[in-house]
């Protein structure tokens, strides 16, 4: 039989009792444990002699109405076997000194009787008061006075824990502190076996905390991770199909099941309720936003009647609970919008000194470029008045003429090669650095020839001796011939440029593994380590190099350009021996 027709049966049992008008007290005899003598009702007359509030004592069992320590008791050795005849089913009678509610001792005959109902099996307690004033010790307890005491002590133990649960919720803690404590509470105030706290949103399930008493097997602590993960999977989702309520509701729920082992919904699942010593649950569930609930699972080892006052209570400290969870939830988006905030504000900062820092490299590279600018005009500008001096005073030759007109060509085309660079940077940040090569067939090999021929006059007044082994390079290449041209004229000319008088400077080219590889070593001054890394960014310019002319625009434009075509370029440098600048292009070939 259901619990819920065997409720609606039990009420004709009840209303017999009551008919009796006698001073009763009605238990169910748990089949399976039949030392569990279950309260499950009390006459009004009862209620009125002793003091008991029914909702503070159903579901508790005999014993904690009349297992005291009174060591007066008029039959004690009848009283000792109470347990023993109750099991047994029998008839029994004996008499007790009681208080009752005026604080009076009388004595009271007790009449126990079986009763099998319903396939069901019932105790009959019936007192009967003999109307005799008796002396009791002043260490007795009444039953009477029991029973007002007991319901103080829940009174009292209910405000206790409610405040504890209160304070707990207005601590700086990590929400999985506080509701560990406050379900420790919990459970230790109402004698609850395991407690679990979850969020879940419809779907997923986030275990936030579990607290077991003594002896008590842990789910969330599961040593075998992987039996933790199915149980909790099967344990939720099995209540999410039966429960769905639970899950989805914009109302506080709660589903309570007294007898797990004996109801056929949780047939599924009967291994977990054996296994983790669940036989009686109370789940509830409370809106935390609306996307969110929060779960709360409370297991009882053996059957367990939850009366309304736990109920009541368990229900408040879900709510404390559920808004403490929103809290810091709500307070986990303040601090994650403070830290976004805090890393605009240092983006922010960096970027402002970058800007400042720019501004400087800026003025630097404008003073920089005018004097550089200025160096080839004053050549320009020296050359032309001797030249004009030498035709007014007739001095002038062709070998001095040629001199002096070759000064004013070199330096010509270091201007134009200055502009060029400086038109090439201005067109990258008007184009926020999204330039599209003009890609066609190129030479590379007499690309580097015609850079070689330029350079002429500077090696070959430095002595310098320029090894070329390009043979191994694609006849024809797909590229940006001005871009490419650049890159390779800086790099050979930045070698020509750093290298010291009767050194050597060797040009290699080949192709490996569907790279191009044009390879360019000097043994000139070298790059410091320290400051390796910044070679080739804007307006950079090695300590050691300051003394020579230079912009620090030419390498950064190289980096960039090559860069357009897939490549990369890169560095190897020992300050005091030399340079090793390796180009590598992605094999773009035109083979016809």
């Amino acid at each position: 039989m259901d619990s819920e027709n065997r409720d609606i049966l039990e009420q004709d049992l009840f209303k017999e009792v009551e008919q009796n008008k006698k001073i009763c007290l009605l238990c169910r005899i748990n089949n399976d444990n039949p030392y569990f003598i279950e309260i499950i009702y009390l006459s009004q007359k009862f209620t009125d002699y002793f003091g008991y509030d029914p909702d503070n004592i159903i579901g508790e069992g005999f014993d904690s109405i009349l297992d005291h320590d009174d060591d007066n008791l008029t039959h004690i050795a009848e009283y000792n076997n109470i347990s023993k005849n109750i099991v047994k089913l029998s008839k029994l009678n004996f008499f007790l000194d009681f208080y009752n509610i005026n604080d009076q001792p009388e004595r009271f005959e007790v009449n126990f009787d079986s009763i099998s109902k319903y396939n069901s099996k019932y105790c009959l307690f019936s007192l009967s008061s003999s109307g005799n004033s008796v002396e009791i010790s002043s260490k007795k307890t009444s039953l009477g006075h029991r029973g007002l005491v007991h319901n103080l002590e829940r009174v009292l133990r209910s405000e206790k824990l409610l405040r504890v649960s209160s304070d707990l919720m207005l601590r700086d803690e990590p929400i999985s502190e506080i509701s560990y404590k406050a379900l420790k509470a919990l459970c230790n105030n109402f004698k609850i076996d395991r407690a679990i706290l979850c969020q879940f949103n419809g779907q997923d399930v986030n275990l936030i905390c579990e607290f077991c008493g003594d002896d008590i097997p842990s789910i969330v602590n599961c040593p075998d991770v992987n039996d933790r993960f199915k149980v909790v999977k099967r344990y939720f989702n099995f209540h999410n199909s039966v429960f769905p309520k639970l899950f989805v509701s914009k109302e506080t729920e709660n589903v309570i099941v007294e007898d797990v082992n004996h109801d056929e919904v949780f047939y599924d699942i009967k291994d977990i309720c054996s296994k983790f010593r669940i036989a009686s649950q109370f789940c509830l569930s409370t809106p935390i936003d609306d996307n969110l609930n929060m779960g709360l699972f409370l297991h009882q080892g053996s059957i367990k009647k939850w009366n309304n006052e736990e109920v009541e209570i368990i229900s408040t400290i879900s709510n404390q609970l559920s808004v403490a969870i929103q809290k810091s939830i709500y307070l986990d988006k303040v601090m994650e919008s403070n830290r976004e905030l805090l890393k605009k504000s240092i983006a922010l900062k960096s970027s402002l000194n970058e800007e400042k820092k720019m501004r400087m490299i800026q003025n630097e590279f404008i003073a920089m470029a005018s004097h550089e600018f200025k160096t080839p005009l004053q050549i320009i500008d020296s050359s032309r008045e001797i030249l004009l001096r030498r035709l007014r005073g007739n001095t002038l030759t062709v070998e001095k003429g040629g001199v002096d007109l070759l000064k004013i060509k070199n330096a010509i085309l270091r201007l134009h090669n200055l502009i060029s660079s400086t038109l090439d940077l201005s067109q990258i940040a008007m184009s926020d650095g999204d330039l599209d090569p003009n890609i066609e067939s190129v030479s590379i090999k007499d690309l580097i020839y015609n850079i070689i021929e330029q350079n002429k006059e500077i090696y070959v007044k430095k002595n310098i001796d320029i090894q070329v082994n390009i043979d191994k390079l694609p006849d024809e290449y797909l590229a940006d011939e001005k871009m490419l041209d650049h890159c390779l004229t800086n790099i050979i000319g930045n070698a020509v440029k750093y290298s010291p008088e009767n050194s050597v400077v060797k040009i290699l080219g080949t192709k490996v593994e569907g790279k191009v590889l044009i390879k360019v070593v000097d043994s000139g001054m070298g790059i410091p380590k320290d400051e390796l890394k910044k070679v080739g960014k804007k307006f950079f310019r090695a300590k050691n190099t300051l003394k020579i002319s230079g912009t620090g625009i030419g390498l950064y434009l190289t980096k960039y350009f090559i860069k357009l075509h897939g490549g990369e370029v890169l560095i190897q440098s020992i300050e005091g021996r030399g340079t090793e600048v390796t180009t590598v292009l992605p094999v773009k070939i035109n083979e016809g």
